[in-house]
């Protein structure tokens, strides 16, 4: 009996987990499932990636956060995230598949409760989430390798500055003292913005309203300067190099493949950290 694996959580996540799926060779065991929310995203890719087909059923949780709210800490007692719970324990017990697999482990003391059992997963927070996925969808890491280009060879620059948490969202002197760099060494940089434009920046601007002009917008780039957020792990996907500026020391949970492969990361604030990546590279 087939394996279901549901995905819940953010965008990002389910970007990590599409870029280890489309290189496995023993997905027959599973039934791939994923909240409604999810799907727009999905879409985008596919016609970005025709390669992906993963066959992913779509169910309408009534996510209303952008992530299961169970999962977070800042909506896990309100009340759409036990209403969520609810829709969730009636489509568990539908399911005519075998075990149902969760993405991580967080908040399985929380959620058991309610659902009346635990649930296997494929991640734990004790490692990195990509060596999770590798693992146990026997994928090699080599068959996720970005080539790192010459410096030669990185003329467009593209900044994405954004986090789904603020915390994480670069700061606006932060912004304008990092295009300042950029452009002073003759490169040619865009800061993308999503929806709207929140300040004034030295270079180009590009505002996106979709995932795939975000898309666009990093596959058109040699090297994409990002917040720790879903473009990090979009531009994995797509095979971009990317540097990932982190609030503080990198948190290996999350990093990307190429960031742990080329050391493409540094605290924020930090510019000598993403000129030493652009000298070597």
């Amino acid at each position: 009996m087939k394996k279901a694996l549901v995905f819940l959580r953010s965008f990002g996540d389910f970007t990590i987990a599409i870029s280890v799926l489309r290189k496995s060779s023993i997905l027959e065991g599973y039934d791939f499932y994923a909240s409604k929310h999810l799907e727009p995203l999905y879409i985008d890719l596919k016609n970005s990636l025709p390669d992906i087909d993963l066959n992913i059923h779509f169910i309408d949780l009534e996510i209303k956060k952008k992530v299961f709210g169970f999962f977070t800490n800042k909506h896990s007692i309100e009340l759409h995230s036990f209403r969520e719970l609810m829709k969730l324990k009636r489509w568990v017990r539908g399911m005519s598949s075998g075990d149902v697999y969760f993405e991580q482990r967080r908040k399985q003391w929380m959620i058991a409760p309610y659902m009346g059992k635990t649930f296997p997963y494929i991640h734990k927070k004790s490692r990195n989430i990509y060596q999770s996925y590798f693992q146990h969808f026997g994928v090699e890491p080599g068959h996720l390798l970005i080539h790192n280009p010459a410096p030669s060879a990185l003329k467009k620059i593209l900044v994405l500055p954004e986090s789904r948490k603020p915390s994480k969202s670069f700061m606006p002197p932060f912004i304008d003292q990092l295009t300042k760099s950029l452009l002073g060494q003759g490169l040619d940089v865009t800061t993308g913005f999503f929806k709207k434009l929140p300040l004034q920046t030295e270079g180009k601007v590009a505002v996106h309203v979709a995932f795939a002009d975000l898309i666009h917008l990093i596959r058109d780039a040699d090297l994409v300067v990002t917040a720790d957020s879903l473009p990090a792990h979009l531009a994995q996907l797509l095979g971009k190099p990317h540097f990932v500026y982190y609030e503080d020391k990198p948190n290996q949970e999350w990093t990307t493949p190429f960031c742990n492969l080329n050391k493409a990361f540094g605290e924020m604030g930090d510019l000598s950290s993403l000129q030493t990546y652009l000298n070597a590279s």
